[in-house]
């Protein structure tokens, strides 16, 4: 059926692909160490769909992989890590763990973020903001550090929207985990997605990236738009691997400008509007339908 789309594969990426892979494969190897890879892009150029492949390999090669995505709007302070920390708290009550006993009386600082844990901490310590923000922050670390039992990978994803403190609470945080190599934690290593367009020259996320690149090797991956040929073949991989005239891969290529999430719209909206039709396992215009206009971006 014509509306029976594929998803749109990962075309134009494999060079990228490999140098993360790379990196992942000396992370799970015999002599670890943790890195930054700091992946860019306009929106729908498939920064998204670049990390899940990362992802896939990270967890393939047996590391321990974490994932979070910032949103636009969200006011909650530290939002992105929340879940992380979530997830640290329920491995040390089910392996029958005290909060209290691992991370000592500050512990109960986290009610500050995570009003769940009220029953278990009625109680508050009042401290001035310097004292509580280090002891706080301190706790976080120490609570991701339950996660590191293998070497593992965090995964940002949107940071364009992290909130300001999330953005101190990662130069932090990771400064002191890959100080931490060698104490008998596993190396961890950390992906951080962001568009382009929103993080200008000055944005405090690039003073973020600067300082964690002071304490471990840094790998920027810019991805970009997709070439005439890549953008054939991603029209292939969502009509099911049936070609396209040079007329009709040419007004995709224009009309989506080499956007990949683009690409998909245009392909999809000529098909639905009835525009293009397939014929002897070709895609071409419609017989009588008007030429083809470089309205569908």
């Amino acid at each position: 059926s014509p509306t029976q789309f594929m998803e749109a594969a990962l075309i134009g990426r494999h060079e990228e692909l490999r140098r993360v892979e790379r990196l992942l494969s000396q992370l799970a190897g015999t002599s670890p160490r943790g890195f930054l890879i700091v992946i860019t892009g306009e929106p729908g150029v498939g920064k998204s769909r670049f990390l899940e492949e990362a992802r896939r390999t990270g967890l393939a090669l047996g590391l321990r992989v974490y994932h979070v995505t910032c949103l636009e709007g969200d006011p909650t302070p530290f939002a992105p890590y929340l879940p992380l920390m979530r997830q640290a708290i329920e491995l040390i009550l089910r392996q029958g763990q005290s909060l209290e006993t691992l991370l000592g009386s500050s512990a109960a600082l986290l009610t500050r973020v995570l009003p769940e844990l009220i029953d278990l901490f009625p109680t508050v310590p009042q401290l001035d903001p310097q004292t509580e923000r280090a002891r706080f922050y301190d706790l976080v670390v120490r609570l991701l550090s339950t996660l590191r039992r293998d070497p593992c990978l965090f995964c940002f994803d949107d940071m364009q929207w992290a909130d300001p403190a999330s953005l101190d609470l990662l130069r932090f945080t990771s400064s002191r985990m890959q100080l931490e190599h060698g104490t008998g934690l596993a190396p961890q290593a950390t992906i951080l997605l962001h568009r382009s367009d929103e993080v200008p020259e000055g944005h405090p996320l690039h003073v973020v990236i600067e300082a964690m690149a002071r304490v471990q090797p840094l790998e920027r991956i810019a991805l970009g738009l997709l070439e005439p040929a890549q953008v054939e073949l991603v029209v292939a991989s969502i009509l099911g691997g049936t070609s396209v005239t040079p007329e009709l891969l040419e007004h995709i290529s224009q009309a989506s400008g080499g956007n990949p999430l683009y690409v998909a719209e245009v392909v999809r909206e000529l098909v639905q509007d009835g525009r293009i039709h397939s014929k002897d396992g070709i895609w071409q215009p419609v017989e009588g339908q008007p030429a083809l206009a470089l309205d569908a971006a």
